[in-house]
């Protein structure tokens, strides 16, 4: 996905002021983040199983939600879906990982690289649904505070 700068790996872009919170309803955005601006929604699609991303892009870097069902085990690997996420991006892959706890629920957290720059991944599961959560940059402190914001401003609005 090109963001209009040339290179993948920089359409992720800088912090633009004010945030926009993103009001939720149940049905298409059952959580709520702040993000810079008001992002672009993506409905995906691959056989039976829809995603949705939730894309801000800016100047110099982006942040995004990806909200994907988990699978019907009801089994998610974290460890799979980071590796996963960072091969679907041109030239992506992971430099390092570890495991955290957010919102008190397990997580895997991932520094990536795509095309060379830096790159943030984490993902998670609530209930029925995983969220990828990924900041993208020229330099790890262009994308730094707004990934920060999303992932301290991100609320689920029901179970």
């Amino acid at each position: 996905m090109d963001c209009g700068d040339g290179r993948a790996a920089r359409r992720f872009r800088a912090l633009a002021k004010p945030s926009f919170r993103v009001p939720a309803d149940s049905q298409r955005r059952p959580f709520h983040r702040h993000v810079p601006r008001k992002p672009l929604r993506i409905e995906k699609t691959a056989g039976t199983t829809t995603v949705i991303v939730y894309l801000a892009d800016l100047p110099g870097h982006a942040v995004e939600i990806i909200r994907a069902p988990v699978p019907a085990s009801g089994s998610l690997s974290l460890d799979r879906a980071v590796t996963v996420a960072a091969s679907a991006l041109p030239g992506g892959g992971v430099v390092s990982r570890h495991s955290i706890t957010y919102h008190g629920q397990p997580a895997e957290d991932a520094v990536i690289s795509v095309l060379g720059d830096p790159g943030q991944i984490r993902v998670v599961a609530f209930g029925s649904s995983a969220y990828i959560f990924e900041g993208f940059g020229s330099t790890a402190a262009s994308f730094a505070h707004d990934y920060k914001v999303l992932l301290d401003s991100f609320r689920l609005l029901h179970s």
